[in-house]
């Protein structure tokens, strides 16, 4: 299948090759699929492009950026609709990378004053939140 390996994202920064990493990574069908789970996999993204260009999201012209956007768009919906323990497995990327953007920006909270920095980690815990409940953990 076409969509079994997410296209290679090309970029001078170190920020620019962790993003193709991600997307090749996250992206792309699951390895262990079979032939006509890729193949579903393919018509949906598919799919997704030929909405986008009708809804005048995408170019008319096919570029290979619209194929990766198509492919994590459907590879985000695949893991919202997947099982207890997909949706928990998303949790926790999630609560891992939150902790992670967390630990990069905790010198600059000292430096805010009390109230920014208690409107910024309540703003950051009800994100938190909200991306949980949309995750499914709590539509069971």
């Amino acid at each position: 299948s076409t969509f079994a390996h997410a296209p290679r994202v090309k970029c001078a920064t170190k920020r620019g090759r962790n993003l193709g990493f991600l997307a090749a990574v996250a992206c792309s069908a699951e390895k262990s699929s079979a032939p006509e789970q890729l193949a579903d996999f393919g018509r949906r993204v598919e799919a997704c492009q030929t909405q986008g260009r009708a809804a005048q999201i995408l170019p008319q012209t096919a570029q290979p950026r619209d194929a990766l956007f198509c492919m994590c768009r459907t590879r985000f919906y695949e893991a919202l609709r997947g099982d207890l323990f997909s949706r928990l497995g998303w949790c926790a990327s999630f609560l891992g990378t939150w902790l992670v953007l967390y630990l990069a920006v905790e010198q600059n909270l000292e430096k805010m004053p009390p109230r920014q920095r208690i409107e910024v980690l309540w703003f950051a815990l009800a994100c938190g939140v909200a991306l949980i409940h949309i995750g499914g953990l709590f539509d069971d």
